[in-house]
């Protein structure tokens, strides 16, 4: 596990995103379910950033049954971005590299066609854990699938 000294604003931001999420529960039905996940997204990386991943699994569940339930392929895909980028460097062993090629590619298939941000940063990602496999054609593949991506 990786440890780090979490700067206050960190520890702040994870009680605030955890309030967010209790309060949104309190709320039921009208509850707004996009904040609860961008708040879900934005908690992951206050988790990720301090190396504070123990409830990381159980807050990606969370929210991917949420995007999938509310049937928001935008933030699905920035979901599945951010759970490649956590495969590819943080679980970093063969199986959650193959698992992060997987989510990049769902990613960049999910993402709104405007939506260069995602899609390059998913092909990046793909592109990246590729190296690390010793996929280098499909590595180089996905790096010139990006650029190009990044020019439109």
């Amino acid at each position: 596990m990786i440890v780090r000294h979490m700067p206050p604003s960190y520890r702040a931001g994870q009680q605030f995103y955890d309030a967010a999420v209790d309060a949104l529960d309190r709320q039921g039905q009208a509850g707004d379910l996009t904040l609860k996940l961008d708040t879900y997204l934005e908690r992951w990386v206050t988790g990720i950033e301090t190396g504070q991943i123990e409830d990381l699994k159980a807050l990606a569940q969370k929210a991917e049954a949420l995007a999938e339930s509310i049937g928001d392929r935008a933030r699905l895909a920035q979901w599945r971005v951010r759970q490649a980028q956590a495969r590819w460097n943080i679980w970093a062993d063969p199986e959650p590299l193959e698992r992060a090629v997987e989510l990049a590619l769902e990613a960049f298939g999910l993402a709104d066609a405007h939506d260069v941000r995602t899609q390059s940063y998913a092909l990046f990602l793909a592109g990246a854990s590729c190296t690390d496999l010793g996929r280098l054609r499909e590595a180089i593949s996905h790096q010139t699938q990006a650029r190009h991506t990044t020019r439109r």
